[in-house]
């Protein structure tokens, strides 16, 4: 969910326009097929708070909803096997 800003959407550090976010502060796609192709860099940190129970099922494979750690994977093996040009 986009954040809401008192501030107009409109501003920018550049001050131009954000075309990705609608009158409303909401996100909304954006075409950008007529962009050149460039190679970026994302770094990104987090943590996960748990009990040690709830650590346990992870890593022991048993939750209840199956491998909660297999959608990670799926990135990963993206970017891997995705062509470089």
């Amino acid at each position: 969910m986009a954040r809401k800003s008192s501030k107009s959407s409109e501003s920018s550090r550049a001050g131009t326009a954000l075309t990705h976010i609608d009158s409303k502060g909401e996100a909304r796609m954006v075409d950008v097929s007529a962009k050149p192709a460039t190679e970026r860099v994302a770094v990104a940190e987090g943590r996960v708070i748990m009990s040690k129970a709830t650590l346990a099922l992870i890593v022991s494979g048993n939750a209840r909803k199956g491998d909660v750690l297999a959608p990670r994977a799926s990135p990963a093996s993206w970017r891997r096997s995705a062509p470089r040009s």
